[in-house]
């Protein structure tokens, strides 16, 4: 079982928050034109060692069926990273504002959503390991409900900015709000499971096809 600490992605995504965020309050302590920049790529990175931890714990306990299971959230990861780099392009080497804050936020957006999958993935799996039903996963409904609204709005705002239309920014943080609410329906679903799985009583198998006397 990895800790964060013993990752080397999720250590690596730790230290490039950190230092994104000393980078952001030195720039804006000497009164630079861009700090949000390295802020917003920081509290990119740093969602994302979120994501990378539940990820590897996940990988490293659990047996994969499908190559889904593994691929799915990285994909996610990565799309985010993406994301957060072009923002930070814009705001640090072409000075583009405005263009900045859609692809910056549509990263933050995406790291959240890597984070509800990684969080939906773990219980799953769990679900599966101790032969639990998952029937009755109203609140993974819910997030995958949410999941979908921020990943709408954050390409409708990102699309609407671009092409220079207005209130792109109101549409990308209502995606951030439904992002955020998708993580706590998994996270609490997922705790609900995790808790069913330690009460669950596994009968040995030739024990249960024995008939009483």
């Amino acid at each position: 079982m990895r800790r964060l600490t013993e990752s080397t992605v999720g250590l690596g995504l730790v230290i490039l928050a950190g230092a994104c965020a000393a980078v952001g309050i030195a720039d804006n302590m000497a009164d630079f034109s861009e700090p949000e920049s390295w802020l917003l790529t920081g509290l990119v990175f740093g969602i994302l060692a979120i994501a990378v931890a539940i990820d590897e714990q996940r990988l490293s306990r659990l047996p994969v069926h499908h190559p889904a299971e593994e691929w799915l959230a990285r994909s996610v990861i990565v799309l985010s990273i993406l994301c957060a780099l072009t923002g930070w392009v814009y705001g640090v080497l072409v000075d583009g504002e405005d263009v900045r804050d859609l692809w910056s936020v549509m990263g933050v957006i995406l790291a959240l959503l890597a984070v509800s999958v990684t969080i939906d993935a773990h219980r799953v799996a769990v679900a599966r390991h101790t032969l639990l039903e998952v029937r009755h996963d109203r609140d993974a409904i819910g997030g995958v409900i949410a999941a979908a609204l921020a990943f709408g709005l954050g390409i409708f705002g990102l699309f609407t900015g671009i092409f220079g239309l207005p209130h792109a920014q109101a549409w990308l943080f209502a995606g951030v709000v439904f992002a955020v609410i998708a993580a706590a329906f998994m996270f609490d679903e997922q705790v609900h499971v995790a808790h069913r799985a330690r009460r669950a009583t596994h009968t040995p198998f030739s024990r249960a096809q024995s008939s009483p006397r």
